[in-house]
């Protein structure tokens, strides 16, 4: 039985991880890239860590705090690691 619940766990943790990087939005692609760009021109222009959506946020250097996947329409969307270059995938 114990054994059961450590492997639950171990999945638990394993589809957590793997799925707080992906995200689906609801508003079209050229609104969030328009709005994406605006959020980092202003965390340069500022100077400082600003937030945008769902654990996005751009040092005052406009890079970007981790990798992600977002989804618009069924269309896979990474944005890179740094710079924060969003790249659409095939």
């Amino acid at each position: 039985m114990l054994e059961l619940l450590i492997a639950l766990l171990i999945v638990t943790i394993l589809t957590t991880i793997t799925l707080s990087n992906q995200y689906e939005f609801k508003e079209d692609y050229y609104t969030f890239h328009d709005a994406y760009l605006q959020t980092k021109a202003k965390a340069m222009l500022e100077g400082k860590t600003t937030p945008f959506e769902k654990d996005i946020y751009f040092n005052d250097k406009g890079n970007v705090n981790k990798a992600q996947t977002i989804y618009f329409n069924q269309n896979a969307y990474t944005i890179q690691l740094g710079p924060g270059v969003i790249i659409q995938q095939e």
